[in-house]
């Protein structure tokens, strides 16, 4: 026997006991209808029990639903928090590789850096600058002659197109103190992260009497990105102060001996080359240079002194010739 019915038991005991001590204590003979009254008042109070009984019965039932479905919760968030310990530990090695693809990074950096201080201390010595001159002729044309530090211009007075729309010399654009000249592009990577210095250069040598002439030789792209009028955009794009030729059938590169852009060529007053080679050991960040070539060779000539070094490798794009 359960609590529920224990309790129906009770009741129905009570109900009883309260009927016999009414019957007992009443000094009159109890009519018929009083006695059906009271069955009936019984009955009704039976049917409340049960009635309370019942309801009993569905707050059992509501709370072991209740209870399992508590179950249920309880087992689905285990489910989810084991879920969850389960995605913190792929996040943990996710961020463990990353944490080793960024060290391997790190060390690739660091070695393309280390590969760039060894190109760098090549740039001035003369065995790697003639090494590197022998490859930039690789498919340049036959008859190419070196200018060597020293020697005269060549075609001084050769008249080249510029983007001002006027014809212009070496004569035309060399200044009281000397001429810069530097074969150049519009596209190559080099001349791109080194155009930054153009300017500023260009600036230098306004101020001190030098001519600044920049020619591009890339023949071979003349129809598109080194065209005429795509020199004329990039100039104005690029804020240019200065003269950009056209060389035509890259004469003058193969008179100087210019096989990259950038290649630089400083000549004195006398028109007699005093530097070649780079503008500087950084062609990515101008705020990093440790050795700028051409502003001191600038300089050493302006003051009249010896310039050192007189030559470093050129680094850049090759000149793109014109195929015969």
């Amino acid at each position: 026997m359960n609590s529920k019915h224990l309790l129906l038991l009770l009741l129905m005991l009570g109900l009883f006991a309260c009927n016999n001590t009414a019957q007992k204590g009443t000094t009159t003979q109890a009519t018929t209808e009083e006695q059906n009254e009271e069955a009936v008042a019984t009955d009704e109070a039976t049917e409340s029990v049960e009635e309370i009984v019942a309801a009993a019965d569905e707050a059992t039932e509501d709370g072991e639903e209740t209870t399992a479905a508590a179950d249920e919760a309880a087992e689905g968030s285990e489910e989810t928090t084991a879920k969850a310990d389960e995605a913190a530990e792929g996040d943990e090695e996710t961020t463990a590789k990353a944490d080793e693809a960024a060290e391997g990074s790190e060390e690739t950096t660091a070695k393309a850096d280390e590969a760039a201080d060894e190109t760098i201390a090549e740039n001035e010595n003369d065995a790697a600058i003639e090494a590197a001159r022998k490859e930039a002729l690789k498919g340049a044309p036959q008859g190419i002659e070196f200018l060597k530090v020293g020697a005269a211009a060549p075609m001084t007075s050769k008249k080249l197109k510029d983007i001002s729309g006027k014809d212009l010399s070496v004569e035309d654009v060399k200044g009281d103190k000397g001429l810069l000249v530097m074969f150049s592009c519009n596209t190559c990577p080099y001349v791109i992260g080194w155009e930054d210095r153009y300017t500023e250069l260009a600036k230098m040598c306004e101020e001190n009497g030098i001519g600044m002439m920049t020619v591009n030789s890339n023949e071979a792209k003349r129809d598109n990105d080194d065209s005429f009028e795509a020199m004329k955009t990039h100039a104005k794009e690029k804020n240019y102060t200065f003269a950009y030729v056209v060389d035509d059938n890259s004469e003058m590169a193969k008179a100087y001996g210019a096989t990259r852009t950038p290649d630089v060529f400083l000549f004195d007053k006398d028109l007699n080359l005093v530097y070649q080679g780079a503008i500087d050991d950084n062609m990515k960040d101008a705020s990093k240079v440790t050795k700028p070539y051409l502003k001191n060779a600038i300089q050493s000539m302006l003051d009249g002194k010896e310039i050192n070094p007189a030559k470093t490798k050129s680094i850049g794009c090759t000149i793109k010739w014109k195929k015969a």
